[in-house]
């Protein structure tokens, strides 16, 4: 998996925002405010190999259990890629 390079996050006022540039701007208008979470998976996904290393990686930062933790990252990984954010 790796981000699309088309989408970029910024940090305005303390909120994470994921901003369409380039080519990515014909396809999507608006913009993607991650919780935490989804901030932390966008800015390690190409760090990681699959899904199951990302799960274990937010398991590792985030008191969170194993099972929230799969559910989470299952979902926000499969709207990224629907999205176009992420590619397999």
């Amino acid at each position: 998996m790796k981000r699309n390079k088309n989408f970029i996050l910024r940090k305005i006022a303390g909120e994470s925002i994921i901003v369409p540039t380039g080519e990515a701007t014909k396809k999507f208008n608006g913009l993607f405010s991650p919780n935490r979470v989804a901030t932390f998976v966008w800015e390690h996904i190409d760090e990681v190999a699959d899904t199951e290393e990302m799960i274990r990686l937010v398991l590792e930062h985030f008191d969170v259990d194993e099972e929230t933790a799969r559910t989470d990252v299952e979902g926000l990984i499969r709207e990224l890629i629907l999205m176009g954010f992420v590619e397999e």
